[in-house]
């Protein structure tokens, strides 16, 4: 999944979300949801749903649910 931000009208990638073991036909990133803040990120695949924390520039793989 490829994350970007815009800055002054710019859109730039910041970063690209993977989850450790994660297969490449399971739709991982199918539904996405960024929370209010933008800081929390979670996406839907067939296995179940992956949480991405976000804190300045860098994402953190979070829980699996």
């Amino acid at each position: 999944m490829y994350i970007y931000v815009r800055v002054v009208g710019v859109w730039t990638l910041q970063d690209t979300l993977q989850y450790a073991g994660i297969a490449e036909y399971d739709d991982f990133g199918k539904v996405v949801s960024l929370s209010y803040t933008g800081n929390v990120l979670m996406s839907a695949s067939n296995l179940g749903i992956y949480e991405f924390t976000r804190s300045g520039l860098v994402w953190t793989e979070g829980q699996f649910i």
